[in-house]
């Protein structure tokens, strides 16, 4: 069957003008794209400082940050001090990895909230209508507080919302342990923050009550009256808040891996134990567990050199794809092996392959 469009009726011609409108279709995409892009790069820089170079000087020492982020970290407007990683050179100091990583980490998760803050400040003074969720931020509305733990340190709050009820809180991300959390009374130009101590789906659904952690407040008892407007974060906090508080406590003296995480060259790439084998020419590891009815049997696998791993064996003597194959080598013969990659694909698996390993012969 031939179409006819636009007078046409020989098909060539149709097709020639299918094409062009394709091309045509595609570079409009691309634009807007492009548009998009450039947008979010925009919206960002109002609100992020990203340093021209990594050389640039800090205005202020990172190490008095705090973990939890103020009013201030929300409410600013002016541009905030960031500066990329360094990924061509190494780093001047650990002070100077430091102070790059815990900006970048903080400025991750303080971004998306301190913007869908402003957003909602902006819808409301043009009267346009709130919905539960702006942005990067759920709005939850009607809430108080109901009680005080004082043995936790805790506050029960009430979100009095019929909807909560219809949703199934158990396989719900939303009200997650550890959560960040804005309380306000007067549309975000003062709030509290908080952290979600204690969540219980039962509850939850039933009579919306949650515990929450108030977070550098005094006097509590003056914020327990009236109803608030409750934000939470899209952008897990809690685990920030580890890596955060890791970060600051580390040190010149007590960073591990120094010289390869700084990115300085080193004489010698391998692990101190292979080091010490490769001394003697020693470096057979007994790699039976990855025996299986599948991969090489047990007895061929008792001597294998780990340095000529990919010299000797196949992935499929060890039941692996090269993916994993390669995984393993890099855990097993350098000083420093990141894995990483999608759900699935055997990371934890790797991983735990890895540690057998090194337990099996660490009396070599």
């Amino acid at each position: 069957m031939i179409l006819q469009i636009n007078g046409y009726n020989n098909p060539s011609f149709i097709y020639e003008d299918i094409q062009q409108l394709n091309v045509r279709f595609k570079d409009a995409k691309i634009r807007l794209i492009g548009l998009n892009e450039v947008e979010g790069k925009n919206k960002l820089r109002r609100l992020t400082k990203i340093g021209e170079s990594s050389s640039m000087q800090p205005p202020d020492d990172f190490k008095e940050y705090s973990v939890i982020p103020t009013t201030e970290d929300l409410m600013a407007t002016e541009k905030q001090f960031i500066r990329p990683a360094i990924v061509d050179a190494p780093y001047k100091s650990v002070d100077d990895y430091l102070d790059i990583q815990l900006r970048l980490l903080r400025e991750d998760f303080i971004f998306p909230l301190r913007a869908s803050i402003q957003k909602y400040i902006d819808l409301k003074s043009q009267k346009k209508v709130l919905r539960s969720k702006i942005d990067d931020m759920r709005l939850y509305f009607g809430v108080k507080f109901i009680d005080y733990n004082v043995l936790q340190g805790t506050h029960t709050i009430r979100i009095a919302n019929d909807r909560l009820k219809k949703i199934a809180w158990e396989n719900s991300k939303r009200l997650l342990h550890g959560s960040l959390l804005c309380l306000s009374k007067d549309d975000f130009k003062t709030f509290l923050l908080a952290t979600l101590a204690k969540r219980d789906p039962e509850l939850l659904a039933k009579e919306g009550a949650i515990d929450i952690r108030l977070e550098n407040v005094t006097n509590f008892k003056s914020h327990m009256t009236g109803s608030f407007i409750l934000a939470e974060s899209s952008v897990y906090f809690e685990v920030y808040r580890n890596f955060l508080r890791v970060l600051k406590q580390i040190r010149d003296d007590n960073l591990p891996m120094k010289e390869l995480v700084l990115g300085k060259e080193v004489e010698e790439d391998l692990p101190l134990y292979l080091r010490t084998l490769k001394e003697i020419s020693y470096t057979y590891y007994d790699l039976s567990m990855f025996s299986t009815r599948d991969s090489m049997s047990a007895a061929l696998l008792k001597d294998v050199d780990v340095l000529k791993l990919d010299q000797v064996l196949i992935p499929e003597n060890l039941g692996l794809d090269l993916s994993q194959f390669q995984a393993l080598k890099a855990a097993l013969t350098q000083k420093l092996a990141i894995i990483h990659g999608p759900p699935g694909t055997g990371k934890t698996f790797i991983g735990l392959k890895a540690l057998e390993v090194l337990l099996v012969n660490k009396e070599l």
